[in-house]
């Protein structure tokens, strides 16, 4: 979507919305932020919060234990004889 469309779907004016993604305008109200995300479909919290999300130690655990296993099945596979 371009910069002019969200900001014509969000009822701003364009220069509101291309100061915000400059940085010219830092402190944007809660209101302007509300209209942008509606916009977007989206919630005003994926303004702030990172978007990754969090691994647990067992995730990364059993993804560990899963590139184990397909790395020895691979070396295995490359050690057999051809025939």
């Amino acid at each position: 979507m371009l910069q002019y469309e969200l900001a014509r779907k969000a009822g701003i004016p364009a220069s509101c919305l291309s100061n915000i993604e400059k940085g010219k305008y830092r402190n944007p109200t809660w209101n302007i932020l509300s209209k942008i995300a509606f916009a977007l479909d989206s919630e005003i919290s994926a303004f702030f919060l990172p978007d990754e999300r969090p691994v647990s130690p067992s995730q990364i655990a059993l993804t560990e234990l899963i590139e184990m296993i397909v790395r020895e099945k691979l070396e295995n596979v490359l050690k057999e004889p051809r025939k």
